[in-house]
């Protein structure tokens, strides 16, 4: 993964958010699109999904009736980042919120 992006990480979960920028990795795979003309790739439920990545994330979301969790695709001729960023509609940012103290596991 991209060594400034584990950075912001990082600061987001010190300070409660940190802003990214043009920084775009796969959500699936962690490959940098950063700085790449690669086109094509989907939006999977909140996650970005590359272009090499979306053909086995088609096939697979077919074949478990997932479909519907494909938010967005990229338009013909997209590169994947213009896609994120697109998606991200100027949002660039890491937002950690406060942790409940309940979990998901805790009965009443």
């Amino acid at each position: 993964m991209n060594e400034e992006l584990n950075r912001l990480w990082q600061q987001a979960e010190e300070q409660g958010e940190a802003d990214i920028g043009e920084i775009v990795v796969c959500d699936f795979c962690d490959r940098e699109y950063t700085n790449s003309e690669e086109k094509g790739g989907l939006l999977f439920q909140s996650r970005g999904i590359c272009p090499v990545c979306t053909p086995k994330m088609l096939k697979d979301a077919e074949l478990y009736g997932e479909e519907r969790f494909i938010r967005a695709v990229a338009n013909d001729g997209e590169t994947f980042k213009a896609f994120i960023l697109r998606i991200r509609g100027g949002n660039n940012k890491i937002k950690i919120g406060p942790i409940s103290k309940k979990t998901v596991f805790e009965r009443e």
